[in-house]
């Protein structure tokens, strides 16, 4: 089989999306060659059978460019590929589906976001199947969509035992810098357990990407400094991907106060590292199932997560420990590139059940 992947970045120094050259890695291995365009590329070591080709963002093409370079590729890769994966900008269903359904062309969709677009109703039909980490991930009801888990590299998102020894406890975000994020509810947080005499670090991975969202770091650093917490909580700017397991490693509470209500990759990669996890994000629950509980705190409410980070302290070794080999094993069991990969290619062959 031959397939057509889209998709934004192809760069494994990218800090946000530098993980999909894994995708594309694990991918290649399924399939006998692999073409990739995307919207920008970067630095690559990708296989021998897999041919990248980009819509110019990085030599700043104008949008109209894009759109052009989109047809002359897909018309002219036409003879080198069955299938074609679209990875979350379901805008290029709704560009090119008609022109591939009328090739024989099968289209498989990758979205999880809790978040509905007005057009994502017409790039469900336009697609024979669509693939998402959990059911909260595409809320459009259909026979097309399944639920086939995130891509986590179990081999590299390793845990590091020594991390339960150290004294200070460090918790940790990775992201986007954003207003969206709430990571005010991180820093008061911080601000109760440094009140009570936790001993604590908190390390913020992550880079504003716009004008506000500067405005709002700028913001969050005026309140630590308000709070007189400057000495606990750190910015560490923005990751290249191949850091992100590292960082985790070395933490021992991933925090998550987005409400996205879809599965965030980095908390899979977090656990995969045996780290736990605390959320406000409801759609948690599908994974971790009957324990949800001990990993979720209302929304904005900073006095919830400062006790579900002061529970999760409290424990002794042994249970840190156990809970740390509870998370990977979810990982592990639902969430692995190797099955993921396969999954991926028996939707592109028509196979999945």
């Amino acid at each position: 089989m031959k397939v057509l992947i889209l998709t934004q970045v192809v760069d494994e120094t990218h800090s946000n999306l530098g993980f999909f050259c894994g995708w594309i890695k694990t991918i290649s291995k399924q399939v006998d060659s692999l073409t990739v365009i995307c919207l920008e590329r970067g630095q690559h070591n990708l296989p021998e059978n897999v041919n990248i080709l980009s819509l110019g963002k990085e030599e700043g093409c104008s949008r109209l460019k894009y759109i052009a370079r989109l047809y002359r590729y897909v018309w002219r890769e036409r003879k080198n590929y069955d299938a074609v994966l679209v990875h979350m900008n379901h805008i290029y269903v709704l560009l090119c589906g008609i022109l591939w359904r009328l090739q024989g062309k099968r289209i498989v969709l990758w979205y999880a976001h809790g978040c509905v677009p007005w057009n994502l109703p017409l790039a469900l039909f336009l697609a024979n199947a669509v693939a998402t980490s959990t059911s909260s991930g595409f809320r459009l009801a259909s026979g097309k969509v399944h639920v086939i888990g995130q891509a986590i590299d179990t081999d590299i998102f390793l845990p590091r035992p020594e991390r339960l020894s150290r004294r200070t406890p460090t918790l940790l975000y990775v992201g986007r810098i954003a207003r969206i994020k709430h990571l005010e509810t991180i820093i008061s947080a911080a601000d109760i357990l440094v009140q009570s005499e936790h001993s604590l670090s908190v390390l913020i991975a992550g880079a504003p990407l716009t004008e506000d969202d500067t405005r709002y770091q700028d913001e969050l650093v005026a309140e630590i400094a308000t709070r007189n917490i400057t000495g606990y909580v750190e910015f560490v700017g923005p990751l290249v991907h191949n850091r992100v397991a590292n960082f985790l490693q070395n933490g021992d509470i991933l925090v998550n106060t987005s409400t996205t209500g879809s599965l965030d990759k980095t908390m899979a990669e977090a656990m995969a590292c045996g780290v736990p996890v605390v959320t406000c994000n409801v759609a948690y629950q599908e994974v971790f199932g009957a324990g949800f509980e001990r990993y979720f705190f209302e929304a904005g409410n900073a006095q919830a997560l400062a006790r579900q980070i002061a529970r999760y302290l409290a424990l002794t070794m042994d249970e840190k420990e156990k809970i740390s080999k509870i998370v990977r094993t979810i990982v592990l069991r639902d969430h692995n590139i190797i099955a993921f990969s396969r999954k991926i290619a028996m939707l592109l062959r028509g196979e999945y059940e």
